[in-house]
């Protein structure tokens, strides 16, 4: 489990930028596919589950992602 601010910065980012892209969908929410939520609110007492590798990284350019070797980023 790792909650480093970075990590978090970069969750929020990516809803911002889904936000962005996908302002002039009609009948888009930010944060469901289709009308399906795609997250999950959590109980305190519940674990964590981290997105998968792909969705955390949705936003990065392939070519930076390899240049400036992201991989080793990941919390």
């Amino acid at each position: 489990m790792c909650f480093c601010s970075s990590y978090l910065k970069r969750l929020h980012w990516n809803r911002e930028q889904e936000e962005q892209l996908m302002k002039d969908v009609k009948g888009w929410e930010v944060g469901t596919y289709y009308g399906e939520p795609i997250y999950k609110t959590i109980d305190p007492n519940e674990t964590w589950v981290d997105p998968i590798f792909e969705d955390f990284y949705v936003n990065v350019k392939v070519s930076d992602f390899m240049s400036k070797g992201l991989a080793t980023d990941y919390c």
